[in-house]
Parts: C-alpha cells; sequence; structure tokens
C-alpha cells in the first residue's frame, strides 16, 4: 500500500495564488497585501508568506 500524504496548507494557498494569477484575478504588478490575502483564503499570514516566498524565489539552476 502507498500512502500519500495530502497537500500542506502553504502548498494549497500557493495553488490558489497561482491560480488566481492564471485566471487574471491577480494582474502583473498587482500589489499584494498578505493581510487580504490570508483574509480571502481564510488562513493566517504564515502560509501567505511561504507561499509568496515561494513564488518569488528564483528556480534553482541545473549544473
Amino acid at each position: 500500500m502507498v500512502l500519500q500524504t495530502a497537500p500542506s496548507l502553504t502548498e494549497q494557498v500557493y495553488d490558489a495564488i497561482v491560480d488566481e494569477i492564471s485566471d487574471g484575478r491577480l494582474a502583473p504588478g498587482m500589489h499584494l497585501v498578505q493581510e487580504q490575502l490570508a483574509r480571502r483564503l481564510g488562513v493566517s499570514r504564515q502560509p501567505v508568506q511561504q507561499a509568496m516566498a515561494r513564488l518569488f524565489l528564483p528556480a534553482e539552476r541545473s549544473g
């Protein structure tokens, strides 16, 4: 039997933000307020901060 783990809250928030960007609800250059995103998504600021950090980190380059 293979057990699968549920996505973390940070991963869920990340996916929600990416979906909003893809759908055009969050436009390029739009000022994002963590408190507003957190409230809208029904989470605390920490997973929003972590998800946003992931969005803005440069992709790792391979050798």
